[in-house]
């Protein structure tokens, strides 16, 4: 399939997914993808899958060999850029269009994903105890360089 940008098209979970330009063109107001279109729309169909979408929220970490890799980097406007690992996806209700970036809980309050989330993780081994209470306060970890 071709990868058109900032057009739904529908995934293989079924769902409408954007692949928006302006997380791929070098726009310093926001998070950039490092992984390929074909990665991101991976990703948000693997966490599909595990997360209850219901509240128009999903989180991912793209894992390789038992490790999360970075995913994206943090927009410009905040120096310095940093490697981040989370995805956040997030859907618009009406009509449903999901859509996603990588996050910088660091400097966004809301790309810090929830306590059950982080708590998966640890217990899956991709993040430790004290890196939760981090996160949660914006603090740096293995998940932002």
């Amino acid at each position: 399939m071709p990868v058109t940008f900032d057009q739904p098209f529908m995934t293989n979970v079924g769902n409408h997914y954007v692949l928006h330009s302006h997380h791929r063109n070098g726009n310093p107001e926001k998070s950039q993808w490092c992984i390929t279109p074909p990665q991101e729309i991976e990703l948000f169909e693997q966490v599909f899958h595990v997360q209850t979408p219901s509240s128009g929220v999903l989180w991912g970490l793209r894992v390789e060999a038992e490790t999360p890799h970075v995913v994206g980097v943090s927009c410009m406007k905040a120096p310095p850029v940093r490697n981040l690992r989370i995805a956040k996806f997030i859907s618009n209700m009406t009509p449903q269009f999901w859509h996603g970036y990588p996050a910088d809980y660091r400097i966004e309050i809301q790309d810090r994903p929830p306590i059950a989330i982080l708590n998966v993780w640890r217990k899956d081994g991709y993040i430790q105890k004290h890196e939760v209470a981090k996160i949660r306060r914006g603090s740096p970890c293995s998940l932002s360089d």
